[in-house]
């Protein structure tokens, strides 16, 4: 497959996911292609509007594996699944390793477990601290 490093143009990129009439082999090859340069979301973007579960499955590996909270439920979402105990466990056991302390919270309240998620919040200092969820 040869890969594609002029689609981190953003224009190019929306307007190839703007095209209805785009074949699903096209989409594919280039959601690969940005997954081959580590550029996850993107590549979510491409597979989600092929319906390429391998793809997005690959992706959701990969957000479990390196504790990215938003990277996972956009997988979720794309997938049309809900979110799994044992992977969002998971989850929050990386993001703590990795330092990820907001995921690791996020994941440990959604899992129902609020006294992990406040004791890794007290952990964040207000520079470290992000607004919002993931």
């Amino acid at each position: 497959m040869r890969l594609r490093k002029d689609l981190t143009n953003c224009l190019k990129k929306r307007d190839i996911l703007n095209n209805n009439g785009i074949d699903h082999g096209v989409l594919v090859e280039y959601g690969e292609s940005f997954f081959e340069l580590e550029l996850y979301n993107d590549a979510v973007d491409f597979f989600e509007k092929a319906n390429y579960e391998e793809g997005l499955k690959e992706i959701k590996k990969l957000a479990i594996e390196s504790g990215d909270l938003f990277l996972y439920r956009r997988c979720c979402k794309a997938l049309k699944t809900k979110e799994n105990t044992s992977e969002l466990r998971e989850l929050a056991e990386k993001a703590k390793e990795a330092g990820k302390l907001m995921f690791a919270s996020q994941a440990y309240l959604a899992l129902g477990e609020k006294s992990k998620a406040e004791t890794l919040k007290e952990g964040l200092s207000p520079q470290t601290e992000v607004v919002g969820e993931a």
